[in-house]
């Protein structure tokens, strides 16, 4: 029996690792993370890091991040430590140190047994290590991962240390609340709810014995008393000096800023301002509505049957957890500044009461005399748990793999499109290419362009403007934003080409390529195989067999099919995907009539998936559930009759689909819809 234990324990624990260090840089860096990376780049280059009271929160995790960098330097480099070498700096070093503070965190539920009972630890472990929220935003390089440990680990230091007194306890609960300090402003709010709930956990249980205020205001007053009264005073002080010893090294950035301790303080005039006026408002309920309730069903079902469990049950170590709770919730509610990741800092207290609401149920049930209905009770609370726990697994699935870019989901807040990973692989080719290396010039006049800096940080002459410059002419590449193309072209004239990317969806960037850099491309980089045309059977007619179906797969026999003809403008409108439910598949079947031989680079936007087939051979797979992205690719057709087959699918919500096409040396346009035929016989 120990040894099917000890491997369900092992396999749970591989589990919860893999599920956090799986495929780290599958997903483009968000905005927030490529600039929480540069700061960190910036520190191991030049061994400095100034603390900004209006910047990007606190240094800890800039740090904290120094020696996996350097670690992974020396596996990646295979050489001795270089502390100024920034190679190591990578998206999965940077998320595995956050994933490795998360699996940190999750071990201090087992210091949480003497707390909420050996059940309740289990509890509160299993909901938080499946959580879709906090396993989404721990492969995240962000500070919110270590605000929530550094809270865990001042709330267990205060917890043991009124219990048993240790000295070790109060010394790291006075480490922990440091370096929540160092790691955010709202650091400093936290610890004054977990303040001000236990003085109210203290208050509020003798009042619900009907003592009255009086006599439970003189209990609180006795509990302080008799537990501090014995204690030495130095510890208090070490405490403190311990506290006072890590906020003013980290922040002082080891002594090389000492203007930083005081920044620390001036910091929290501008983050009031942010938290009031930041262009991320939102509903007091948004956590709720959108963040918790239809991610975390299963924990949100047990912190409610948690809180009435404590109480019944009426304990001060029940109605701390309650109070901590409900002031995380309320904060984080009032607050008008709301970002997703905000959300997780409510899941901790949370599974505490969930955990401690389930202990006290089992202490109850084994009070009961009678066996069976004993017997009954336990199972039919493990039932309910083991549903709830199961109600959590497909949304985290889809959240953090199968749907982790996708816009749908509110954790994935102005992320980065992956065609971001299109537009850096284009840049370093033709730097390479070019001759020219990390050394070529590149202008970048977008307004917007993070994390663009954080891939291209090795290039040293990249030059962020932010706004559109008369003097760009000249440089090899230049980055804008669609809105800004008109004048771009008016400074570059016709020495430029171009290529789209979408920056996130809504936002998209035009990469100006200096026809001279393009030019130096040898042809094997540059023409894809050649696809030759084929001779399709007459007759003819314009247009494309349109076949509909009920499913998103396009699997089983059509619902409609028709032909659609295309007699002016461009291929596919909004209102030729436009149908009545979702989810629905469409699929266009024909030939493709080129006019001229040569390189065509096609470009497929869809909301969800879509697919381009020539002859019979993939072209673009722009497939699965998303939001607007983009895919492209170029291909060399010979002039005449090409098989065509477009597909796509939608599973609800917004329904797009556009389809480009630029030839070597024009411009994008939509493929326009007089080219394509298919058989008049099917039709």
């Amino acid at each position: 029996m120990k040894r099917l234990i000890f491997t369900l324990l092992g396999l749970l624990v591989v589990i919860v690792v893999f599920l956090r260090v799986y495929n780290l840089d599958a997903r483009p860096l968000h905005n927030d993370e490529a600039v929480n990376g540069f700061f960190a780049d910036n520190l191991i280059r030049t061994g400095q890091y100034k603390y900004d009271p209006t910047n990007y929160h606190g240094p800890t995790l800039y740090y904290f991040q120094l020696i996996p960098s350097w670690v992974n330097g020396v596996i990646k480099k295979n050489i001795g430590f270089r502390f100024s070498d920034s190679a190591g700096l990578t998206v999965s070093s940077m998320r595995l140190t956050t994933a490795a503070v998360s699996l940190l965190f999750l071990l201090g539920f087992i210091a949480c047994r003497s707390a909420i009972g050996f059940w309740g630890m289990v509890i509160a472990f299993l909901f938080s290590a499946f959580s879709p929220n906090h396993l989404f935003f721990s492969r995240y390089f962000i500070h919110e991962i270590y605000v929530l440990l550094f809270t865990f680990g001042a709330y267990l230091g205060v917890f043991h240390f009124l219990s048993s007194k240790t000295t070790w306890s109060l010394y790291a609960a006075a480490a922990s609340s440091a370096l929540l300090f160092c790691t955010k402003e709202t650091g400093l709010v936290h610890l004054g709810i977990l303040g001000v709930s236990g003085l109210l956990a203290l208050f509020f249980y003798p009042l619900l014995e009907g003592q009255g205020f009086r006599r439970s205001f003189k209990k609180v007053s006795n509990f302080l008393v008799s537990r501090f009264r014995s204690l030495d005073m130095k510890i208090f002080v070490i405490a403190g000096l311990i506290f006072a010893g890590i906020w003013f090294v980290f922040f002082s950035s080891f002594f090389t800023h000492f203007s930083g301790p005081i920044d620390s303080f001036r910091a929290y005039l501008p983050w009031l301002k942010q938290g009031l006026h930041s262009g991320h408002e939102k509903p007091w309920d948004y956590f709720f509505l959108k963040v918790i309730w239809p991610y975390e069903t299963g924990l949100a079902v047990l912190s409610i049957i948690g809180l009435i469990a404590v109480f019944i049950r009426n304990e001060p170590k029940g109605w701390f957890l309650v109070f901590w709770s409900l002031g995380t919730w309320v904060f984080y509610s009032v607050v008008p500044y709301k970002t997703p990741w905000c959300g997780i800092n409510m899941l901790l207290p949370m599974a505490l009461l969930a955990g401690i609401g389930v202990q006290y149920i089992l202490e109850g049930l084994k009070r009961i005399p009678v066996l069976p209905i004993r017997k009954r009770g336990h199972w039919s609370l493990a039932m309910l748990v083991s549903g709830l726990f199961l109600i959590q697994l497909p949304p985290m699935i889809r959240l953090n793999f199968t749907e982790s870019t996708n816009e749908r989901h509110p954790q994935v807040y102005v992320h980065t499109s992956n065609d971001v990973f299109r537009l850096i692989e284009d840049i370093e080719r033709f730097s390479e290419k070019s001759g020219l290396g990390r050394e070529m010039l590149i202008q970048v006049v977008s307004p917007e362009y993070w994390p663009i800096p954080f891939y291209l940080r090795n290039y040293t002459s990249a030059k962020y403007w932010g706004e559109m410059k008369n003097d760009i002419s000249g440089a090899p590449l230049i980055l804008a934003n669609t809105q800004q193309r008109s004048a771009v072209r008016d400074v570059l004239a016709e020495s430029y080409s171009l290529e789209t990317y979408t920056l996130r969806p809504g936002y998209f960037l035009d990469l100006w390529i200096n026809n001279a850099v393009r030019e130096s491309f040898s042809p094997a980089t540059m023409v894809p195989d050649l696809l030759v045309p084929v001779r399709p059977p007459f007759p003819l007619t314009s247009g494309l067999k349109k076949e509909v179906f009920s499913g998103s797969n396009w699997e089983g026999l059509p619902i409609k099919t028709s032909l659609q003809r295309f007699s002016s403008g461009a291929f596919i409108r909004h209102t030729d995907i436009k149908q009545d439910n979702s989810p629905f598949s469409l699929r266009w079947s024909g030939f493709i009539r080129i006019p001229v031989g040569g390189i065509y680079r096609f470009a497929l936007d869809s909301d969800d998936g879509s697919k381009l087939f020539l002859d019979g051979q993939e072209i673009i797979d722009n497939g699965g559930v998303h939001s607007l992205e983009r895919s492209v690719r170029s291909v060399n057709l010979s002039a005449g009759y090409h098989t065509f087959e477009l597909k796509y699918m939608d599973v609800g919500g917004f329904s797009e689909l556009s389809l480009y096409w630029r030839r070597l040396g024009t411009k994008e346009e939509l493929v326009p819809g007089d080219i394509f035929f298919t058989y008049r016989s099917n039709m």
